[in-house]
């Protein structure tokens, strides 16, 4: 069981910030909501659009002598539904700006058939890469519940790497982090040295790099982007940033974000090896049959392990150890040399 969030909201270590643990009934546990209080007060993500999400937000900004009908900016940090799912609530309730990447901004607008889009795009990666038929009902049932806790909101500012957001006396630079999601954003007040950084990096979790929809107009499965490159890539700039505190989309405010970055860098290589041993023992395999086999009773994440097992191939590819076989409907992974002496056969 998750624990409950409190009613209340808790100051952090910079000055005017506040943090809302919102409830979710997800398995990550509550998500964070945080109150900025400048000349413009600012709310970064908004949590589920549910009863409960909203009576703890509202109890929460409440608590810190505020109203949620006072809120004049919601910042978004990435378009998974527990940070964006009642945006358009606080929207309506507030009159606040909507704020978030430009490249999220239409996914907002007509969440619908963006997420059925999506929907389409997971179940070909799926069946492409041998997930079955029971398993992939299981997870679009799961996706349905989840479009059930979030409604289409319309952004206001339109955001890309390098902008400003100004909030009064603090002022937030916006930087992409893509790689959990392909819209992942930051947001530094590079003065008190501090990060809101959605699910980018979390402490005590392992983000997961989830293979999505690309937003460049490119749907076919067979030529994703790596996902897992994309992540390593922006937590390796995230690294070089100078901060004192971090505030993550889940768990507490964390200092020591480069120990944090470089503990997760390095757990890749273990999984990377996992991997590649799964292929030495009994490829060509599926990347599924690698899932169900690292992970064998976690078909309530098929699609998450199945994005973990997909990023971790993609850098065996990057180092010429591994390699795509089978056809077209149906993609088999196996080591270069295994492939080779099947050719030769």
């Amino acid at each position: 069981m998750n624990p409950s969030p409190a009613s209340e909201a808790t100051p952090t270590s910079a000055a005017g910030v506040w943090q809302i643990a919102l409830p979710t009934g997800m398995r990550a546990g509550p998500v964070n909501s945080y109150l900025i209080e400048d000349e413009t007060l600012t709310l970064v993500d908004a949590g589920l659009n549910t009863p409960e999400s909203l009576s703890a937000l509202t109890a929460g900004i409440r608590s810190t002598g505020r109203r949620l009908e006072d809120i004049e900016l919601l910042l978004l940090t990435h378009g998974h539904p527990d940070h964006i799912g009642a945006a358009a609530r606080i929207s309506m309730i507030s009159g606040a700006r909507v704020a978030a990447h430009a490249l999220l901004a239409p996914v907002l607008e007509n969440l619908g058939e963006s997420a059925r889009a999506e929907n389409a795009y997971r179940v070909r990666l799926m069946e492409i890469h041998g997930v079955e038929a029971d398993a992939i009902e299981a997870f679009l049932r799961h996706r349905r519940r989840l479009h059930d806790r979030e409604a289409p909101v319309h952004v206001d500012q339109r955001l890309v790497d390098g902008d400003r957001v100004s909030l009064g006396t603090r002022s937030l630079r916006v930087m992409f982090r893509p790689g959990h999601s392909w819209v992942d954003t930051v947001f530094v007040d590079e003065i008190q040295q501090a990060m809101w950084v959605g699910d980018h990096v979390l402490p005590g979790i392992t983000t997961t790099a989830v293979a999505a929809r690309p937003l460049d107009g490119n749907h076919d499965v067979r030529t994703r982007p790596s996902a897992l490159r994309a992540y390593v890539e922006s937590l390796k700039a995230t690294a070089a940033q100078p901060l004192d505190w971090v505030f993550p989309g889940h768990g507490d405010p964390f200092q020591g974000h480069r120990d944090v970055i470089e503990r997760r860098l390095e757990a890749l290589e273990p999984r990377t090896q996992s991997v590649l041993g799964h292929l030495r023992k009994g490829g060509p395999l599926t990347a599924r049959q690698i899932a169900k086999a690292i992970w064998p009773r976690r078909d309530d994440a098929v699609y998450l392990t199945l994005s973990v097992v997909l990023g971790h191939l993609d850098l065996l590819k990057d180092r010429g150890l591994a390699t795509e076989v089978g056809r077209r409907d149906l993609i088999r992974f196996a080591t270069v040399d295994l492939a080779g002496a099947a050719r030769r056969s």
